[in-house]
């Protein structure tokens, strides 16, 4: 299953947590406006927490395709001038392996 196509932001809304008392930042879909997970901040003491949570969350698809775009210029590289630089394999390695834990594939 595909995850929910980007663009992400957060909105800060009064009364959205999930028992409706409290305030959170909703992540939604730009285009339709449908919130796909509400970051309460009443399940945080600090409330700057819960904002840093919620761009985190919000900028998920895009780190996911600029990761994506990072394994193919990788791979580029390996390709023509080889893995004599370990880094370069090995950050492929670390990012295809953080793009199989967002995907689940």
């Amino acid at each position: 299953m595909e995850h929910t196509p980007g663009p992400w932001k957060a909105i800060w809304e009064e009364h959205a947590g999930y028992d409706c008392m409290t305030s959170g930042w909703c992540i939604t879909q730009e285009e339709a406006l449908r919130d796909l997970v509400v970051v309460d901040e009443g399940d945080y003491r600090d409330k700057g927490e819960a904002q840093a949570n919620a761009r985190l969350i919000a900028a998920a698809p895009l780190l996911l395709r600029d990761l994506e775009m990072a394994v193919e210029l990788a791979d580029a590289v390996i390709k023509d001038l080889g893995s004599e630089d370990w880094r370069i394999p090995f950050a492929r390695d670390s990012w295809k392996a953080t793009i199989a834990k967002a995907t689940g594939i």
